[in-house]
């Protein structure tokens, strides 16, 4: 986790930078991730909190992966009209 020393309000740019995430089956398909996707006010809004974290190669076999949470599934579905009548594979 990374803390920013003011209200998240105070970096309008977060929602500017992203992450571009790519999929194995599918190398030339992506989604936008804004870092403001993972950013909550902290410490009495004082403070604004990045949920971000590196995974420690030693304790996680996972580390060369990237592991979505609930963070970035509450803005995908908030941001993301779904259409189930369209699935190709």
């Amino acid at each position: 986790m990374c803390t920013l020393s003011a209200a998240c309000t105070s970096y309008p740019t977060l929602w500017q930078y992203s992450f571009n995430l790519t999929f194995e089956d599918a190398p030339n398909t992506f989604i936008v991730v804004p870092l403001g996707a993972f950013a909550t006010e902290y410490n009495g809004n004082k403070q604004c909190r990045l949920y971000i974290q590196q995974l420690n190669s030693t304790v996680n076999p996972n580390s060369e992966a990237i592991i979505l949470g609930t963070m970035f599934l509450q803005q995908f579905d908030a941001y993301i009209e779904y259409n189930y009548g369209e699935v190709t594979s």
